[in-house]
């Protein structure tokens, strides 16, 4: 999209938010004082629509959550109150009294909008493990494999090092044999110490086959113009933390399990995943770790049989997700496709820029592989 068009957009916004703004300060001042505010009020009204309009010029911001979460049950009480209007007719004044009082109030909105922004950050802050078994007719070893996908823990914004520790330990006790970190781990916000701290305690994860990542499109801190730590440094730690870090790369952990790394797709030139796959035998089972859900009919085509990645945060705000929902190939859960390549999109640890979410759960992802016909073991 045009840059252009989205300054425009956000203009509109703003203008709208102003407005609905407006008319609902007027509107709850007049019930509480029961009169038209005085010129001096008169003007603070105006000042603090303003104001609040300006919130929608940041569309990444804080603010604009708390005016969307205000801004759509405001318009769902407009209606209702038309509604009443067309009902009652010359009654409205007398027998929809109660109503109009509550309704001129705007305590309604304001009450909703506290209820979702406050459910909005338990839900981030309330990490739970989301489990699916992936079924496979390769011959792998009659127990499967037990791993786990974190991804978008933007670490740094959110969570303390306490509460991942305590995910990492519960982690520990499911005893994976592999951990795949797929990207955003940090961000632009993450300082150097907090980009050590993270794959520090990241380690403490016990696998049998090792930890493997890729990179994400914020990891190397690529939207600013002042990093706090250069690529060279995010390299070194993790491999000083022993973590597998995979850039289109094919790493073979025994006789049957074979991991493809991806670049991220946010930079050009990436190998195609026909060309890394070209070598590999299509009896052992694939593994394709990619940051953003994408090119799955590629990599279906080209042998894989589990693509895992995250990125789309779930959508993150509702209802946001749904234009996430239409822009990705893969937008959270389950999918498989035509050429049989099973997919697992995570909503992430965390989201990003906004310590809400209310589209889907924080989590980080079991997977239990088997072969077709067997039972998962616990």
């Amino acid at each position: 999209m045009e840059v252009w068009v989205i300054y425009v957009c956000l203009t509109i916004g703003s203008v709208i938010g102003a407005l609905f703004c407006l008319d609902y300060l007027k509107r709850a001042y007049e019930t509480f004082l029961r009169r038209p505010p005085r010129k001096l009020h008169r003007i603070l009204i105006y000042v603090l629509s303003i104001g609040v309009g300006t919130l929608c010029l940041d569309i990444y911001g804080s603010g604009t959550v708390l005016l969307l979460y205000w801004f759509i049950p405001h318009v769902i009480l407009m209606f209702i109150n038309f509604l009443v209007k067309r009902i009652l007719r010359e009654n409205y004044d007398k027998k929809g009294r109660i109503w109009k009082r509550i309704y001129g109030s705007g305590i309604i909105p304001l009450v909703i909008m506290v209820i979702w922004v406050s459910y909005g950050w338990y839900n981030m802050h309330h990490v739970v493990a989301t489990e699916y078994t992936i079924q496979t007719e390769k011959d792998i070893r009659e127990e499967g494999y037990r791993v786990v996908l974190l991804a978008d823990i933007h670490y740094g914004s959110f969570h303390s090092k306490k509460e991942l520790m305590s995910k990492c330990e519960e982690i520990n006790q499911i005893e994976p044999d592999m951990i795949f970190l797929c990207g955003d781990i940090v961000d632009e916000n993450t300082t150097k110490e907090k980009m050590e701290e993270v794959f520090e305690v990241l380690s403490s994860i016990h696998s049998k086959y090792g930890i493997f990542y890729v990179y994400g499109n914020h990891d190397r801190q690529e939207y600013t113009s002042y990093p706090m730590y250069s690529n060279e440094a995010l390299l070194t730690v993790m491999e000083r933390n022993g973590i597998i870090v995979l850039q289109d790369e094919v790493y073979k952990t025994n006789d049957e399990f074979v991991i493809v790394g991806r670049e991220d797709f946010s930079v050009g030139g990436r190998a195609s995943v026909k060309n890394l796959l070209q070598d590999v035998d299509k009896a052992n089972f694939i593994v394709t770790l990619d940051h953003q859900p994408v090119q799955l009919r590629e990599n279906g085509e080209a042998g894989a049989d589990l693509h895992l990645s995250g990125h789309t945060h779930g959508g993150q705000i509702w209802p946001i997700n749904y234009i996430t929902m239409l822009t990705n190939e893969a937008f959270y859960g389950y999918k498989e496709t035509e050429e049989g390549l099973q997919s697992v999109v995570t909503s992430g640890f965390a989201g990003w820029a906004m310590n809400i979410k209310t589209s889907a759960p924080a989590e980080y992802v079991v997977l239990h592989i088997k072969r077709s016909g067997t039972s998962v073991s616990k």
